[in-house]
């Protein structure tokens, strides 16, 4: 079967034709196939003074080299890619997750409490109530005292006090979603049928244009 050399086909069979190899990556004697090295050189692998690299096509595709219109630019011998990709957060879509919790809010609060109240177990000597205390005894329309006894106080009975308080009550809940998805990266293969390529050692030199 007649081809350039460094030709590359696609080929279903299970075994290599004469005069051409698998594309496997494998190292050639450059002495023995030294116009395959005059075409392809050792842009494949090899050292280039003894030896030299065929492509290695095994589980790859290959792509044209250059730079298409919005495309990126590729070097012949690059390679690259991945069967199988982790996604980052940074190529994660933009998404929200919802959190439910159960804070709730009381506006209307009522409070009940006595109070203790100072007074005076003597005579009173004023009649002003502001600033001073009851007396235990009146004299005259003096029912109030400028001074309190000290420890005595009035039954607690004497000042009840009930108040209903009202308001916003702000509540900050810490909260977080549960661990969703896993870790696992996930399949990046086109459909594919697996055949095999086959590159041409002995051939056809190609004339330069």
């Amino acid at each position: 079967m007649d081809g350039f050399l460094g030709e590359i086909k696609w080929f279903a069979g299970t075994f290599a034709p004469a005069y051409w190899q698998f594309c496997w990556g494998q190292l050639l004697n450059i002495s023995e196939y030294s116009s395959l090295f005059a075409v392809i050189g050792n842009k494949y692998g090899g050292d280039g003074i003894n030896n030299f690299a065929l492509p290695d096509l095994r589980c790859r595709v290959p792509i044209g080299a250059g730079e298409g219109p919005g495309m990126t630019l590729r070097n012949i011998a690059d390679k690259g890619g991945n069967e199988m990709e982790q996604l980052s957060l940074d190529q994660m879509g933009a998404h929200i997750h919802q959190i439910s919790n159960n804070a709730t809010t009381t506006s209307n609060l009522t409070a009940n409490g006595s109070a203790a109240i100072l007074c005076q177990s003597g005579t009173g000597n004023s009649d002003i109530p502001k600033d001073n205390y009851f007396a235990g005894t009146a004299r005259g329309t003096n029912s109030y005292s400028t001074a309190a006894t000290g420890t005595d106080v009035m039954n607690a009975n004497v000042a009840t006090i009930n108040a209903n308080i009202g308001g916003d009550v702000n509540v900050n809940v810490l909260s977080q979603c549960s661990v969703v998805g896993g870790t696992s990266p996930h399949d990046n293969m086109q459909p594919w049928l697996c055949l095999n390529l086959i590159i041409c050692v002995e051939g056809i030199y190609p004339e330069r244009p």
